[in-house]
């Protein structure tokens, strides 16, 4: 049983971690001592957490092995090799017993979140920075500006010259009555 926790995929997790509601999380690591760990996950996602970390805790320990937090990332929808999640436990084990704790996954799920958020907004309104950047590069300075319609009145000015005077060599003045 999962606690009732639901079963949803690690992308709605994020979504829903990145809300910014703020909380603590009270974990017993052991049976007489209290951690409170700052996160801003919401409390489902935390619940969800908490029931994913106790089914995989094979030995009921509150700590887990690099198989068990394998097993874990899966679930919850990090697909990763083993070598990877060694890599990723070497990293999360704060404490150097080379298990990771609760506190320690709430820790590192958060961060994941608050990043994933990062990019979301970054990618949402990227291409406004980069229009910017582009209308900055592309707009002439107000001199060239200024050159540039000149120029272009002045051709004007040339073409409907032209104009007339082919007009008045083709038909001359004795066709213009």
């Amino acid at each position: 049983d999962d606690g009732g926790a639901s079963d949803a995929p690690a992308g709605a997790a994020v979504r829903q971690a990145g809300s910014g509601i703020k909380g603590t999380v009270s974990v017993g690591l052991i049976a007489t001592q209290e951690v409170e760990v700052e996160h801003s996950l919401s409390q489902p996602v935390v619940r969800l957490l908490r029931a994913k970390f106790n089914k995989f805790d094979a030995d009921g320990s509150g700590y887990m092995d690099v198989t068990e937090l394998r097993t874990l990332l899966n679930e919850i929808g990090f697909k990763m090799s083993r070598r990877h999640v060694k890599r990723l436990a070497d990293v999360l084990d704060q404490d150097a017993n080379e298990e990771i704790s609760f506190n320690e996954l709430i820790a590192w799920y958060d961060a994941m979140c608050k990043e994933a958020a990062v990019r979301d907004e970054k990618r949402k309104h990227g291409w406004r920075k980069h229009a910017a950047a582009c209308q900055r590069t592309l707009t002439p300075h107000p001199y060239v500006r200024i050159a540039l319609a000149w120029v272009c009145m002045w051709g004007i000015f040339a073409a409907l010259a032209m104009i007339s005077i082919v007009f008045s060599v083709t038909f001359g003045s004795n066709t213009t009555r």
